[in-house]
């Protein structure tokens, strides 16, 4: 009887260590394989946490091979995936996280602004949302760019409030009725984005001359109900 609790204790403790974690590394690099295009990958167990290495394409393949591991297992994870190279410069980088970031901002209003920097791969987002999930949604563009090695999301969730919609959908109105403005309105993606926070907006976005810069301040700032008005517009000319 002795040998036998004895016998069933010590496979305990092996299935705790490591012939049971031999199988879970296994899983957890089958499942890494499954859902990423990690080159030369390898999942171990070191010092009480798995370990995981290879070369990912992008942020996006190293930060998803980083949540598999954890979801699958209790221990620690220490992701030493490096990045594959990549010739990207900080423009290339700015330019085609934009334009995944535009990609997802179809679907929504104008109400929401993003911006992009990168300094040597690293990228910050920053700007204003009304729609929240556009938040993950730049973070998501932004990881599947080439050459980007970390990503930083300083964006804004502006708060939920009924009278800065009802701002924000008449002054939409109000700008893409005037016979100047209408044509910065026209599609999905408009190139004039109205931000509204407690009834003080912000115009953010670019417009083709001066003219129509100075126009889009006097129509906000005439309107029942706006405190104040700062126009952050760039002017583009094409």
């Amino acid at each position: 009887m002795r040998k036998g609790n004895l016998f069933l204790t010590l496979a305990s403790v092996l299935a705790l260590t490591g012939f049971a974690f031999a199988g879970t590394t296994g899983d957890i690099e089958n499942q890494i394989q499954k859902k990423t295009n990690i080159a030369n990958l390898e999942v171990r167990q070191e010092n009480n946490a798995i370990v995981l290495q290879g070369q990912a394409p992008s942020l996006k393949d190293k930060l998803e091979a980083e949540k598999i591991a954890k979801d699958k297992s209790d221990a620690s994870v220490v992701n030493d995936i490096t990045l594959a190279p990549a010739t990207n410069t900080d423009r290339d980088i700015e330019v085609e996280v934009a334009r995944g970031i535009r990609h997802y901002a179809q679907s929504y209003s104008g109400f929401n602004a993003v911006s992009v920097k990168s300094f040597e791969g690293n990228v910050t987002l920053e700007g204003q949302v009304r729609d929240a999930i556009l938040s993950d949604y730049a973070e998501k563009a932004a990881s599947k760019v080439s050459g980007v090695k970390s990503v930083t999301n300083k964006i804004e969730i502006l708060p939920v409030s009924r009278n800065d919609d009802r701002l924000r959908r008449n002054i939409y109105i109000r700008m893409a009725n005037d016979g100047r403005l209408f044509p910065y309105f026209v599609g999905r993606d408009s190139t004039i984005k109205i931000i509204v926070e407690n009834s003080r907006v912000t115009l953010v976005g670019y417009v083709s001359n001066e003219g129509d810069k100075t126009i889009a301040t006097h129509v906000v700032r005439g309107m029942f109900g706006v405190l104040s008005v700062e126009n952050q517009l760039q002017v583009r000319k094409s």
